[in-house]
C-alpha cells in the first residue's frame, strides 16, 4: 500500500475539516427546527458524533 503524497494528505485533511463544519451547522440547523420538523434520531447522532470527534488537523498540517 503507498503513502499519500503531501497533496493528497492536504487534500484529505481539507476534506475532513470541511465534513467536520457541515455536521455542526447541520446540528445547529436541525436543533433551531421546531421539535415536529426535527429529525431528532439524526440530530441525536450528529450530536454523539460532535462529542467524539477529534479536532481537525490545523491548516498546513498533514496526518502522520
Amino acid at each position: 500500500m503507498s503513502h499519500p503524497t503531501t497533496r493528497q494528505a492536504r487534500t484529505t485533511a481539507r476534506r475532513l475539516r470541511r465534513a467536520e463544519a457541515l455536521l455542526l451547522e447541520a446540528e445547529r440547523a436541525l436543533h433551531d427546527l421546531p421539535d415536529h420538523h426535527c429529525p431528532r434520531d439524526l440530530l441525536e447522532r450528529i450530536r454523539i458524533h460532535n462529542a467524539a470527534r477529534t479536532p481537525a488537523l490545523p491548516k498546513g498540517d498533514t496526518p502522520a
